[in-house]
């Protein structure tokens, strides 16, 4: 199931969908799950900085193509 599935789905779902005993509310789940991935890519493009000295043309572009491949 993807963000965009779960947007404008009833709290009660959401709190199922998550195993959560309390009503939530969609849209901080939305938030919340996009903060974490955001965060994640964050994490691995300054890793991926600090290693860019050592890397090669062809993994630039290799990780280059990945990010684009996720919309980043």
């Amino acid at each position: 199931m993807t963000i965009k599935s779960l947007r404008g789905k009833k709290p009660r779902f959401i709190s199922e969908l998550f195993g959560l005993t309390e009503e939530v509310d969609s849209e901080n789940i939305i938030v919340e799950t996009k903060q974490c991935f955001c965060a994640k890519v964050s994490t691995s493009i300054e890793t991926w900085r600090r290693q860019q000295h050592s890397m090669d043309l062809k993994n630039f572009e290799d990780f280059r193509s990945v990010m684009e491949d996720n919309g980043i």
